[in-house]
């Protein structure tokens, strides 16, 4: 009764900060093996926490930052220009793209039928001028509630140096109160969230992290415009099965409209080496061999977990999913042993 009670205070002391802990947590696993290598030379686990967490500010926080501007910017003023577009009478579209195979000539109809139907066109810019609103109120959020924001992030660097330092006795100490209070029963799904939690962090968003890293540059010496943009949706896209396709098979579409066939087949080329590589070989060899759970049950647990929780359910929805089959195949082995 007594630790009930005190359970639920402590959730409700910590609620507003529970998501930087769970990030921090989840940093935590990602960095374990930086950690792991860093104590070959410095044994020291306080310092070794310290070190790792300071490598990640360096080499992940600071570029990441550095880059969501310029980001956030682009996307602003492709808006804007496809919202003037659409307002200019004058305005045509450019030759590639009238040019296209299949579709060249449908896209050329619908942008003058857009243009000539006013109610329409009303509403498609209403929609976009909302869109920039939304954006630019996103900007003005995120400078007016900076102070928050920085402290939330403090908090998850803070979660993470003491879930490196001290995670695994805190796992211990987790494990051996639910092998008291309900036995084998809750001991081994719990068992199965670092192994998943493992199999999201490097076969999802590693995998991911790698396929924009190798297509940013591929899309810099094919010429292809928007090239940071394009880079953030391909790592986006590669959360999902064959998804970076979307984003690089209209950029072959534009290279070969533009006349660049070769450079259209090299491109193609490397993405489908890329990418296939990755989604093929890679990732099932992350996800299978630390979670051993089906890659359709991690990718329902990734975009359910992503339409319940936000952006965290990446690695909640898969976890979730995992101790639920782990019970299942519990439940079974108890009912019939044999």
């Amino acid at each position: 009764m007594l630790f009930g009670l005190a359970t639920v205070l402590a959730y409700w002391v910590i609620a507003p900060y529970l998501e930087p802990l769970v990030w921090g947590a989840i940093m935590a696993f990602a960095l374990s093996p930086i950690q792991r290598f860093i104590k070959k030379w410095v044994p020291q686990p306080f310092m070794a926490a310290l070190l790792t967490v300071f490598l990640f500010c360096l080499l992940v926080l600071l570029p990441l930052t550095l880059l969501a501007v310029p980001i956030g910017q682009e996307i602003f003023r492709e808006t804007l220009s496809l919202r003037d577009f659409l307002q200019d009478p004058s305005a045509t579209l450019p030759k590639w793209l009238i040019n296209l195979p299949f579709i060249g000539h449908k896209i050329a109809l619908l942008a003058t039928s857009l243009k000539t139907n006013t109610q329409m066109l009303t509403g498609v810019t209403g929609k976009l001028e909302s869109h920039l609103m939304e954006i630019g109120n996103q900007f003005l959020s995120l400078a007016s509630g900076l102070g928050h924001w920085l402290i939330k992030l403090l908090i998850m660097l803070l979660g993470t140096f003491a879930f490196l330092f001290h995670g695994q006795n805190v796992w211990e100490q987790i494990t051996r109160l639910s092998d008291s209070a309900a036995g084998e029963n809750l001991t081994r799904p719990l068992g199965v969230i670092p192994p998943t939690t493992k199999g999201i962090i490097y076969g999802l968003f590693f995998t991911s992290l790698a396929q924009a890293l190798l297509a940013a540059p591929a899309l810099k010496i094919a010429g292809v415009p928007n090239i940071l943009l394009l880079s953030t949706a391909i790592f986006i896209t590669s959360l999902f099965p064959i998804g970076a396709a979307i984003i690089w098979l209209p950029a072959t579409i534009y290279l070969l409209a533009t006349g660049h066939p070769i450079t259209a087949v090299v491109f193609a080329s490397w993405n489908i080496l890329v990418s296939g590589g990755m989604e093929h070989f890679v990732k099932p060899m992350f996800i299978g061999r630390t979670s051993h759970i089906p890659f359709l049950m991690i990718l329902l647990g990734v975009l359910g977990g992503l339409e319940t929780f936000g952006l965290i359910g990446l690695f909640i929805g898969p976890i979730i999913l995992s101790v639920f089959l782990e019970v299942w195949r519990h439940l079974l082995i108890t009912e019939n042993p044999h």
